[in-house]
């Protein structure tokens, strides 16, 4: 069926199906997304648009059957970096629109070659560079998981963007992260950078520019960016601004996401079980020191923890029709956001018991019949948090070996307890997209000989 028919400016549409307006109720979205966006999908099982009180409206289709359209047509649905709402790069962190428009194909698949290509010894560097910090802690105690999180934050930014983003040479880091980080929201949804944390980006920038120039700036991601800059009037100002762009948007997602997944690790004492043998070489997953199945417990976590969408801004109005039969005109500049994995994570049919973390929901009886891409159980799309489709996340490839690496470090090296149970993770703490634990989670360790 084809079901995209581009209309031109001076053709009328008879017939059409009119799209339903929601608005949106944001508690019931930051509290509990997959039941709230799972039981619009049940009322308008074609498409609607979540309508804010700010007067923005957002398309979100609900047809699995148009997802592969709007995901690989181009021209009528634009990419990802062309989106209005995924201005990440030029709204929040300043770059040129003229940059952009000219390297932001070369940005996205100089990103997913990188992460493909170094991924894996970048992993190795990574979990090397905890081993050394946590070689220095007191031999047991209780921490904050989050100063876990912080051994992973330094040990990640200074092997992917070089000495400049070591706590050696740049300590004040985590704290302007957080700045730019708490605002980011409000500030994509107006459009408007809030002037201070312009100028905390923009120092941000120098630093980073200073150690292109210096020669500390030396990690993957700086190289690339420098690379595809060479020659351009603003090779080391744009380079280094693109760099702060991915620095904060690795950071926004995997440093949580691995904490999330350690976490719920810890809380479930078979599987806390099965990782710390596998790890240790032991057990029916020890053969590779447990990668194989923390990856496994990275997926569940995520299916969890991350609401993976697509965003797109419509290049051409059109009309589509829907495996109902419907048929639908839409405008020109519209905003799509694609619920790809809020609905289906939460899928019995999909994921028995969907609440529970179950690493085994993604390993097959060999490694090789293990879960792969997007695809869960014979449905397209119903594992995405990282998206789907030719522009799944350039960050995939490396988040999926350094994530394994680092809780690879904590279980070799450490016994450890969580001083409380585990508690629940919902979207209220940060705003839609990753949840955080809703309490703090304190862990009891002590190192092993």
């Amino acid at each position: 069926m084809q079901r995209v028919q581009v209309l031109s400016a001076q053709v009328t549409s008879s017939g059409l199906a009119t799209i339903p307006e929601v608005m949106v109720d944001k508690k019931a979205l930051m509290t509990d997304a997959a039941k709230y966006i799972s039981k619009n999908f049940s009322e308008h099982p074609d498409m609607f648009f979540f309508c804010h009180k700010d007067g923005r409206r957002e398309l979100v289709p609900s047809d699995p059957s148009i997802f592969e359209e709007i995901l690989n047509n181009d021209p009528v649905y634009g990419t990802p970096g062309e989106a209005e709402n995924m201005h990440i790069s030029q709204v929040i962190f300043s770059m040129p629109e003229d940059t952009m428009a000219k390297h932001l194909h070369h940005f996205a698949n100089g990103v997913k070659r990188t992460f493909q290509e170094v991924g894996e010894a970048k992993g190795e560097e990574i979990a090397d560079k905890m081993r050394e910090v946590f070689s220095t802690w007191p031999a047991e105690g209780e921490a904050h998981i989050d100063e876990f999180g912080d051994v992973l934050f330094w040990a990640m930014i200074e092997v992917l963007f070089g000495p400049v983003a070591s706590k050696q040479i740049s300590p004040h880091l985590p704290g302007e992260f957080e700045k730019i980080d708490a605002h980011l929201f409000k500030m994509l949804r107006s459009g408007k950078v809030d002037p201070q944390v312009k100028k905390d980006i923009d120092s941000i920038v120098k630093i980073f520019e200073a150690g292109i120039e210096n020669g500390t700036a030396t990690g993957p991601v700086v190289s690339l960016y420098r690379d595809i800059m060479q020659g351009e009037p603003n090779q080391n100002p744009d380079a280094a601004r693109m760099a702060v762009t991915a620095w904060w948007g690795g950071l926004g997602n995997t440093l949580p996401n691995g904490m999330n997944t350690w976490a719920y690790m810890l809380g479930n004492p078979e599987i806390k079980a099965t990782a710390v043998a596998a790890a240790r070489g032991e057990g029916e997953f020890g053969s590779d020191k447990g990668k194989r199945y923390i990856t496994a417990c990275l997926k569940d976590s995520l299916r969890l923890c991350v609401s993976g969408g697509a965003n797109r801004t419509v290049k051409q109005t059109h009309e589509m029709t829907c495996a109902s039969g419907k048929t639908y005109k839409i405008e020109k500049g519209t905003t799509i956001i694609m619920h790809l994995g809020t609905a289906n994570h939460a899928d019995p049919k999909l994921y028995p018991e969907p609440e529970k973390f179950d690493p085994r929901r993604y390993l097959g009886k060999t490694p090789g019949q293990d879960q792969a891409g997007s695809m869960m159980n014979g449905v397209q799309f119903a594992w995405t948090p990282f998206s789907a489709g030719r522009h799944r996340c350039s960050g995939y490839a490396l988040v999926m070996e350094e994530i394994p690496a680092a809780i690879q470090v904590f279980l070799q090296m450490f016994d450890v307890e969580l001083t409380e149970p585990l508690c629940k993770f919902d979207y209220s703490s940060r705003g839609f997209g990753v949840k955080f634990p809703t309490k703090d989670i304190r862990i009891s360790y002590k190192r092993r000989a």
